[in-house]
């Protein structure tokens, strides 16, 4: 059986809410509705073995209702392409939908999202994770440390305020398999920064509004921003340094001149 899942951009958008096992459940189910899809109709019955996505000797049996069948079978334009593996070690629902919304844009790497739809469209209830502070511990954070660990994408995320009010998300990620096409020898400076491009990028990279991942992911326990942003460029100096935060540099629009990103 294929591996790779196929869904209309609309089923894409859509807002759902499924559990983890259901929707794990619904892409097995696409993987082998696509495997018949000549024969396929709406009184097709589906028969899936769970063993083929959780450790249990079970089996569903399920019907595509008609208005569905198009959403991920005889697509010609206009869908999203995955394979199952890169969301198979997700654990989170949010992980899995997220995944999903984000390599709708693989082109552009970004999504601008409104908080609303964001919440939506991950198939949360008005009342679930409500404050702000709850949906980005329980929700955000969960699920793009997760497809970062476990995907093919690294995904950073800046907040936009209307205000003191967070009103939207701009999501950026690369895949990961972004290398740099050099010469026959990556050249001596490809990891050297000017002072003027050190202090900028440290301000960049630091900047908790824009930049929040990095920070959680460097910042130190009782540090100003002012002190994590000098710590930063006194890092950003030495070329191993340059090399450990390359993919964040990437993130805030740095452009290594020795080199094209493919």
């Amino acid at each position: 059986m294929s591996n790779v899942i196929y869904k209309d951009n609309n089923l894409i958008e859509a807002s759902y809410a499924l559990n983890l096992s259901e929707q794990r459940l619904i892409l097995i189910a696409i993987l082998a509705a696509r495997e018949i899809e000549k024969e396929l109709t709406a009184e097709t019955m589906l028969t899936i073995h769970a063993s083929e996505y959780i450790k249990e000797a079970a089996c569903v049996q399920l019907i595509f209702a008609p208005d569905i069948l198009p959403l991920f079978i005889k697509l010609e334009e206009k869908f999203t392409r995955y394979e199952l593996k890169q969301i198979s070690q997700l654990t989170s629902v949010y992980s899995i939908r997220l995944y999903e919304l984000l390599i709708r844009w693989r082109s552009t790497g970004k999504l601008y999202v409104p908080i609303a739809d964001l919440r939506e469209k991950l198939g949360l209830l008005e009342d679930e994770y409500s404050q702000m502070g709850d949906f980005k511990k329980r929700v955000l954070k969960v699920a793009i440390e997760q497809i970062n660990k476990f995907t093919d994408i690294e995904v950073t995320y800046t907040q936009k305020k209307e205000g003191r009010t967070i009103t939207d998300i701009e999501f950026t990620f690369f895949e990961k398999d972004t290398v740099l096409i050099l010469s026959d020898r990556a050249p001596e400076n490809l990891y050297k920064l000017t002072a003027k491009q050190i202090s900028y990028f440290a301000q960049k990279l630091c900047d908790i509004d824009d930049n929040p991942d990095f920070g959680r992911a460097f910042g130190k326990i009782g540090e100003t921003q002012e002190d994590f942003q000098e710590r930063i460029e006194a890092e950003l100096t030495d070329q191993e340094n340059v090399k450990k935060y390359f993919s964040h540099l990437l993130n805030v629009g740095y452009k290594p001149k020795n080199g094209k990103q493919k």
